[in-house]
C-alpha cells in the first residue's frame, strides 16, 4: 500500500484480489467447474480400465471427480468418489439372460410396464447423480450411460424397435448429455475372449455384433468419440487422459471463481493486452 511507484487505484487493486484469494484458500472453495465424461461400449470392450485411469489422472491434478455405474433394466449402481463398485455386482447382472428378458417381454402391458418403470427409475438417477454433481462442481466420470441404456432397450426389444426410438428420445431429452463421450469399440470375437478370460458370463458373438452395430449408429448420431481398444490399454488410455483433460482445461471458468476473482483472467489481467 506504501509503494510509491503505483497508483492508488493499482494498489487497492492488489488488496482486494489479495482477500479474496485469501478467503478461497482459506475456505477451502475448489470453484472447479463440472463435467461429465462418458464411457460407452459392448462388454468387454476396455470402459473400466479407461475410467480407473481417468479417474486416476484427475486425482493427481487435484480435480474432484466421482465415477457412476448403472445398467438399464437393473437397480444395482455404484456411485463413489475413487473406486468402482464390487465386480460380483457387474457380473450378476451380466449374466441376466437376454433371451429369458425378450420371452418375458412379449406380452405387451408387461413390455410397457417394464420400460415405463426403468426409464423412470434411470433419469431420476441420472439427474441426482449424475447432473446434480455436475452443478455442484464435480467430475462424473460414467461407465455406462445413456447410449449404453438405448443399446439395452434395443437388445431386449427387438421386435419393438418403435417402442426403444421413443424410449432413446425420452433418454436424450430427460437425462444430462455428457461433455466427452467415448465409445471403447472392439471386435465382437475379441469381447468374447477377454470376459471367458474373467470367467464372466458371455453373450453370443452374434448378440454382441448387433450391439456393436447399434454403438456406432448411436456415435454418428450424437458425436461419440469413438476408440478401438482392441490393443493393450497403456495404447488408449493416454489419449483419453489427454484429450479429456484438454476438454476440462479449455474453459476453466466458474461463477464462484469470478465471485473470488480466481478464475484465469482474473489471476492474470494483463496477459490479455499482451
Amino acid at each position: 500500500m506504501n509503494d510509491p511507484q503505483r497508483s492508488r487505484a493499482t494498489r487497492m487493486s492488489d488488496v482486494i484480489r489479495t482477500l479474496a484469494w485469501g478467503i478461497k484458500l482459506k475456505l477451502r472453495i475448489s470453484g472447479q467447474r463440472g463435467l461429465i465424461v462418458s464411457f460407452s461400449g459392448i462388454d468387454g470392450s476396455g470402459k473400466t480400465v479407461h475410467v480407473q485411469s481417468l479417474m486416476s489422472a484427475f486425482e493427481t491434478a487435484a480435480i474432484k471427480a466421482r465415477t457412476y455405474w448403472s445398467r438399464f433394466g437393473s437397480m444395482a449402481q455404484k456411485s463413489d468418489a475413487g473406486r468402482l463398485g464390487p465386480e460380483e455386482v457387474r457380473i450378476s447382472d451380466t449374466a441376466t439372460s437376454l433371451a429369458r428378458r425378450r420371452r418375458k417381454l412379449r406380452n405387451p402391458a408387461l413390455r410397457l410396464g417394464w420400460l415405463l418403470y426403468n426409464l423412470t427409475g434411470l433419469v431420476l438417477r441420472y439427474n441426482r447423480q449424475v447432473r446434480l454433481r455436475r452443478w455442484l462442481g464435480d467430475v462424473v466420470i460414467c461407465d455406462r450411460y445413456i447410449y449404453d441404456a438405448v443399446v439395452e432397450i434395443g437388445a431386449s426389444l427387438p421386435d419393438d424397435p418403435g417402442l426403444s426410438r421413443w424410449a432413446e428420445r425420452v433418454l436424450i431429452l430427460l437425462c444430462p448429455r455428457p461433455d466427452v463421450a467415448w465409445l471403447m469399440d472392439v471386435p465382437a470375437e475379441l469381447s468374447v475372449a477377454r470376459q471367458a478370460d474373467e470367467n464372466r458370463s458371455v453373450a453370443s458373438c452374434e448378440e454382441l455384433s448387433r450391439q456393436r452395430s447399434m454403438y456406432m449408429a448411436l456415435a454418428g448420431t450424437y458425436g461419440l468419440k469413438v476408440l478401438t481398444t482392441s490393443s493393450k490399454p497403456e495404447e488408449t488410455t493416454s489419449q483419453v487422459v489427454r484429450e479429456t483433460l484438454l476438454k476440462y482445461y479449455d474453459d476453466c471458468s466458474t461463477w464462484v471463481n469470478a465471485l473470488l476473482l480466481s478464475n484465469p483472467n482474473q489471476m492474470n489481467p494483463h496477459n490479455g493486452a499482451r
